[in-house]
């Protein structure tokens, strides 16, 4: 079957700061393989859905919402991925090497690593949220249901609430949230419109 990154190349331009592979050495996405198996399957199960996905796959590689979803994945692996790889900072960016004889990053610096992956996901959750809508039978999967059951059905409370990190994790408690008041909006209205029927009746001042 067919995945949304199928081959080092195309991983590559979505984590462009790696070192190349030596001969005989695994490269990127071998060493990933699993992990980007494991974040298509997230993607695909909490907000694109099974069917959308397989739409999007067929998607040139020009197409907005599979260069989202492949910026996502590769992210969301990579996240996983980090504590198992040897990384070292490179001019470029940081690198993945298997060379014992290198002084591996920071643990601040895998920190700041991770953060920005985790930044760059979420980022590109907010755009593929406004880009589904319009997608292959998206709005008549349990995905978009998810989304519209809240009056804020996209990642843009948040920055609105003031957040600057961790997006999508604060996006989950602040839905719940909002459904719990948003329920109970709803119930007040329904108990003030069922008392109307219980209102005394208006007195008339005709003929007094």
């Amino acid at each position: 079957m067919s995945n949304l990154i199928n081959d080092n190349d195309t991983l590559k331009k979505y984590v462009p700061n790696t070192l190349k592979a030596v001969a005989g050495e695994l490269s990127l996405f071998d060493k990933i393989q699993y992990h980007l198996l494991q974040a298509e399957q997230w993607l695909t199960a909490t907000f694109v859905s099974s069917d959308t996905m397989s739409r999007i796959r067929t998607y040139s590689d020009s197409t907005p919402l599979l260069h989202y979803c492949r910026i996502i994945t590769a992210a969301e692996a990579m996240l996983h991925a980090v504590p198992q790889l040897d990384l070292i900072l490179t001019p470029n960016g940081f690198g993945i090497v298997s060379n014992q004889n290198v002084i591996p990053a920071s643990k601040e610096r895998i920190e700041r690593l991770l953060l920005s992956l985790e930044k760059q996901r979420d980022d590109a959750l907010a755009v593929i949220l406004t880009l589904l809508p319009d997608a292959h039978h998206w709005t008549a999967s349990e995905q978009f249901n998810y989304f519209a059951a809240t009056m804020f059905p996209t990642l843009d409370i948040v920055h609105q609430l003031g957040f600057a990190d961790h997006i999508w994790l604060r996006y989950q408690d602040t839905r719940a949230k909002l459904l719990a008041i948003e329920h109970r909006l709803e119930t007040g209205s329904s108990v003030r419109n069922s008392w109307t029927c219980f209102a005394p009746p208006t007195l008339s001042t005709s003929g007094i």
